[in-house]
């Protein structure tokens, strides 16, 4: 008779740890609103009229590496000309 108590205990006490636990995870994780859809951020910024300037060009910026063109003699004038 005091194992069969002893086991309610126990069950108890685990349903009541879990309920616990539950509540205690569902209030320091809330369910977020993950905000507006892509779909009404993409509509707003396009009725908002920003202008969005991109470079078409990737290779416009890329110094000039070639130690070559710094010491050819021939570049500006060629003397056989």
């Amino acid at each position: 008779m005091i194992l069969a108590e002893n086991k309610k205990v126990w069950i108890y006490g685990a349903v009541l740890v879990a309920v616990v636990l539950a509540f205690g995870l569902y209030w320091y994780f809330p369910v977020r609103d993950s905000g507006p859809s892509t779909e009404e951020t993409i509509e707003a910024i396009s009725q908002s009229g920003a202008q969005i300037q991109t470079e078409t060009n990737p290779v416009k910026n890329i110094p000039n590496l070639n130690p070559a063109e710094k010491i050819n003699p021939f570049k500006t004038k060629n003397p056989f000309e």
